[in-house]
């Protein structure tokens, strides 16, 4: 429900947002979806005492919030500013981005997703794949991926199927050839000996 919500609102359509969260059975929800339609029915373009409030209103609650999509809902209910949403990490990489690629503009865009993807490969987090590529960006990422959870296995099939047909890196072959000896040990001969071929193709 409020991920559902969360969408209707980033979308324009506060009704939608609210009749998401009323559909739910939690009771927290219900009052969430009473102050969404304060929202609604408040003047957001005359600045007055009133709107003050709600937007300092909205920014506690969005503090007070568990749940990322409804932290998200109040901080642009507060601010009206898509960069406060963008700040929200614990939304998902891909809704962040398509957040931004709807509602930024070209500047803010690129800032947002030159930044975004520095972090992503700094952190080693592999959804930024989908910012990276496999490329060798792609492949830096991967690095700090296995330096995080020494999982070569996943880092090792994504990157076969780039490395190195489309290009060289000493480091992905390294991986390739600690997964294939793991296999080995395991004695999963018959799975080392698919990947090797897959590989060939």
């Amino acid at each position: 429900y409020e991920k559902a919500a969360g969408w209707a609102l980033f979308h324009g359509k506060t009704e939608r947002a609210i009749a998401a969260l009323n559909n739910s059975k939690d009771e927290r929800l219900k009052l969430v979806s009473t102050a969404l339609a304060g929202y609604a029915v408040s003047n957001h373009d005359t600045p007055s005492q009133a709107n003050s409030l709600w937007s300092k209103m909205c920014r506690n609650l969005s503090l007070e919030m568990s749940d990322p999509y409804l932290r998200a809902m109040f901080s642009y209910i507060a601010s009206g500013n898509w960069l406060d949403v963008l700040q929200e990490k614990e939304l998902s990489l891909q809704d962040r981005i398509g957040i931004a690629l709807r509602f930024l503009d070209d500047e803010e865009l690129n800032d947002f997703l030159h930044n975004t993807t520095a972090k992503v490969i700094l952190d080693g987090d592999i959804d930024g794949v989908i910012l990276t590529g496999l490329t060798s960006e792609g492949v830096s990422l991967f690095e700090n991926y296995i330096n995080n959870s020494c999982d070569v296995q996943t880092a090792s099939l994504a990157l076969s199927f780039c490395v190195p047909k489309k290009f060289k890196d000493t480091r992905v072959m390294k991986w390739i050839e600690s997964y294939r000896t793991l296999l080995d040990q395991w004695e999963m001969f018959h799975i080392r000996a698919k990947f090797d071929i897959t590989r060939g193709k």
